[in-house]
């Protein structure tokens, strides 16, 4: 699930320059373009289910912005950005990776191979 897209186009779709923050309607949900489309990252093959995700991980990256400009009010948009990205990007492999795909496929094999990496 990208909430950042995976080119320069995309990205400016997703970002408010602000703060380092991306883009979510007022009711918690993907804001939509002027066609109905969702404004996220990767919306090929979504459903529901993913666009509730993909909002909660968009409010995680700018509550991340928001706690980072509090400790470091000298950060600029870009670097709050960069910042929150990382932050939320290694959340978001951390579920997939330990949590999801264990519980996925669950066996021991992969239990053991996953957490030996951490």
């Amino acid at each position: 699930m990208a909430i950042y897209g995976s080119n320069k186009e995309r990205l400016q779709k997703v970002r408010t320059f602000t703060y380092g923050k991306l883009k979510i309607s007022e009711d918690g949900l993907l804001q939509q373009d002027e066609d109905g489309i969702p404004i996220s990252g990767d919306i090929r093959n979504s459903w529901a289910s993913v666009s509730v995700l993909q909002a909660l991980f968009i409010k995680e990256h700018n509550a991340v912005c928001d706690a980072l400009k509090k400790e470091y009010p000298d950060l600029n948009d870009e670097e709050l950005y960069r910042h929150a990205r990382l932050v939320t990007s290694a959340v978001i492999a951390k579920i997939h990776t330990i949590d999801w795909t264990v519980k996925l496929l669950k066996t021991d094999m992969l239990l053991a191979g996953m957490r030996a990496n951490w």
